[in-house]
């Protein structure tokens, strides 16, 4: 199914996203967050790519970040 993402709605998304992926305490968590969101990540990367840019950006620096952090 494909549907289109207006750039209020792509930002609002991008927003609760980037909180999700901040509260993400493992890379398992980030790789499952990404698979629920997959679709409308698809979409908004169609709209507004510069928003899907910043997304993929703090991704990769929260895995990168849990990657280093000690294990508990």
């Amino acid at each position: 199914m494909k549907y289109t993402i207006h750039a209020r709605n792509a930002h609002q998304w991008a927003v609760g996203f980037i909180t999700l992926l901040n509260e993400a305490q493992s890379v398992d968590e980030i790789n499952q967050l990404r698979e629920i969101h997959m679709n409308t990540a698809r979409a908004i990367k169609k709209t507004r790519p510069d928003i899907m840019n910043h997304v993929a950006q703090q991704v990769a620096n929260r895995r990168s970040m849990l990657a280093q952090a000690p294990g508990e």
